[in-house]
């Protein structure tokens, strides 16, 4: 039973026969299978004698997708391998050091996934299956592709892995009919090029090579040369390229020739010109990382040639200046400027309108633009360790973001505007100089997350008891002497922590927070047990730590589901604490 090549079978239902196993045997399963329409049916299945036995009974095609694992033998293999139409894939994950006879009996084999790295030769009736389209090989280091890889003139991806890649395989250069070449090594010896020959691939569409292991190199200076051709500029159909980790590129002028260009990753690299990106132009071009590739300047036509540009990272560089052609990127939805050494956004930055996401960390800030507010659809602002002093009025324009981090900074106040977002979910601004929270912090309907670590503030606004739907509120390192009493109907608070302040005790309505679990209030000046905490069934933990509590009330064994109390470093006495041995719950006295 053959199933013909030109046969389109479609695939819309896939069975796990193994599932089946248990109730049917091969002729009531084949018989159930017949009720359904055959064409609509694909069997993923590992048991070969299940197989073959379904092969003879079946008259009808049926797509089986197979693999083998440590378990199965050559032989075990050579049940099916003999004249078998069913079988599309094969992964062939054990360590074998010969093909299973007659495999060039699948007729209708696309996909072989197989380890050689037994081998001590190429097992070159793979090159039988004129049928493959799909080619992923584990080779031993002193193994190479023979010419012979031309015959597959199905074949559309080609993925090769070596722990040591000498060269570039060049056999795969007579494989004209290549869409897809993934090269993967974890160490490298001498494959620095590649070879002119690449532009007999008319139809590659993509190229990802990556060296895993660059320990090595990085202790001796962390990178090696690697030259593209400048006939690697005939490959007008290409889409993707990916050429990663510690190499240091030449780009070629006529890599200016790729109009189709997508997706372009060249992170972690060194580029022995500086103006390379002046290279780079095709305005199909939505993805580039340029990441850790050490970029001190982006061209003044960069951002005109590739306008169509919607990811784009370029953290881990030396950048300065960010030129005013930015503004030409109208779809830019991610940008990553994280950890360079910028000092100044020009106002044309407030025109990427599309921009979802902004991380601006680890820069020179000391402002935003004016219009800053324009970003209207930002959802994710990072800001971290810059030098801001202030936020710009037009702030509170960003009702499209949910969440924001502006750490580190040299913030003084909160302008009032900036508390104006309903869709607002995560908000840190600590390690600041806030001296106070604005009273329209409650404004916030839908934060669920508050942290105001390390600044100056001294007091709580009563409008914190309007955010019913924080989750998690962190103080720690503040000023606070006071929680205000109105602090009770924050419902879905789940983690309080405001520890390291000046708090002397807590309001009795803490109890009707009905939802927390983990409360820190280490390092303040506590000097009774509060015991409005006893009546929270929800908490696990608590932490009271370096307070001055000295007597701990016999009431705390009405914890309901407390599992630790953290009471190290308080002047407990030690006539309060013979009780403890019948707790349900761990305490801490370290």
């Amino acid at each position: 039973m053959n199933l013909q090549k030109e046969e389109k079978v479609e695939e819309k239902l896939l069975v796990s026969s193994e599932k089946f196993r248990k109730y049917f045997n091969p002729i009531t399963f084949s018989f159930l299978i017949m009720i359904f329409n055959p064409k609509n049916l694909k069997i993923e299945e590992r048991n070969y004698n299940f197989i073959k036995e379904l092969d003879e009974i079946l008259n009808f095609p049926i797509l089986i997708e197979t693999n083998s694992t440590e378990k199965d033998s050559p032989e075990q293999m050579n049940v099916i391998f003999v004249e078998n139409s069913l079988i599309i894939s094969i992964e062939i994950i054990e360590e074998i050091n010969s093909l299973p006879n007659n495999i060039n009996g699948l007729l209708n084999l696309q996909v072989l996934r197989i380890k050689l790295t037994k081998f001590d030769k190429f097992p070159e009736d793979i090159f039988t299956i004129t049928s493959l389209k799909e080619l992923y090989l584990d080779l031993p280091d002193d193994l190479e592709i023979p010419s012979g890889i031309n015959k597959l003139t199905e074949l559309k991806i080609i993925e090769i892995y070596k722990d040591t890649m000498n060269a570039f395989p060049e056999a795969i250069l007579g494989t004209t009919s290549l869409e897809k070449i993934s090269i993967f090594s974890l160490y490298d010896t001498g494959f620095h090029s590649i070879p002119d020959g690449i532009s007999n691939l008319t139809n590659l569409k993509e190229i990802v090579m990556k060296i895993y292991d660059i320990d090595e190199y990085s202790n001796y200076g962390g990178y090696f040369e690697f030259i593209l051709p400048k006939s690697f500029g005939n490959l007008k159909k290409l889409e993707r390229i990916e050429l990663s980790e510690y190499l240091l590129l030449t780009i070629p002028t006529e890599f200016s020739n790729l109009s189709n260009l997508k997706y372009l990753d060249l992170q972690k690299n060194r580029f022995k010109e500086l103006n390379f990106l002046e290279n780079v132009k095709s305005q199909k071009l939505i993805h580039l990382n340029l990441n850790n590739s050490n970029i001190m300047n982006i061209p003044f036509e960069f951002f005109i040639n590739n306008q169509n540009i919607e990811y784009l990272n370029l953290k881990e560089n030396n950048i300065k200046n960010i030129p005013e052609t930015i503004k030409n990127l109208k779809i830019l939805r991610d940008l990553d400027l994280n950890n360079n050494q910028i000092e100044f956004l020009p106002n044309s930055f407030c025109y990427l309108e599309n921009l979802e996401k902004l991380d601006l960390s680890s820069n020179k800030l000391k402002e935003l633009p004016k219009d800053f507010g324009n970003l209207v659809n930002l959802k994710l602002l990072l800001i971290i360790e810059n030098q801001l002093n202030s936020l710009p009025s037009s702030f509170g324009l960003l009702k499209s973001m949910e969440k924001c981090i502006i750490s580190s900074n040299n913030l003084i106040v909160l302008p009032d505007s900036f508390i104006s977002n309903n869709n607002l979910k995560k908000l840190d601004i600590s390690r600041n100089n806030l001296k106070a929270i604005p009273n329209s912090i409650g404004n916030l309907e839908c934060l669920e997350e508050l942290i105001l670590n390390k600044n100056k503030i001294e007091h709580l606004p009563k409008s914190l008891n309007s955010l019913r739907n924080m989750k998690k509120l962190v103080l720690n390192f503040n000023k606070v002497k006071i929680i205000p009493d109105s602090f009770n109907s924050s419902q879905a608070l789940e983690r309080l922590e405001i520890g390291f302040n000046l708090i002397e005790e807590l309001p009795n309505s803490i109890k009707n927070l009905k939802n927390v679990k983990f409360i820190f209030l280490k390092q303040n000046n506590i000097s009774k047990f509060p015991k409005a905490l006893i009546e929270i069934e929800s908490l696990e933990y608590l932490n009271l730590e370096r307070n001055n509590i000295s007597d701990i009330p016999e009431e705390i064994s009405r914890f309901k589901n407390l599992k630790k109390l953290f009471l190290g470093d308080n002047p407990i006495l030690e006539s309060s604490v013979k009780f403890i041995s019948d707790l349900k719950f761990e305490i801490s006295f370290n």
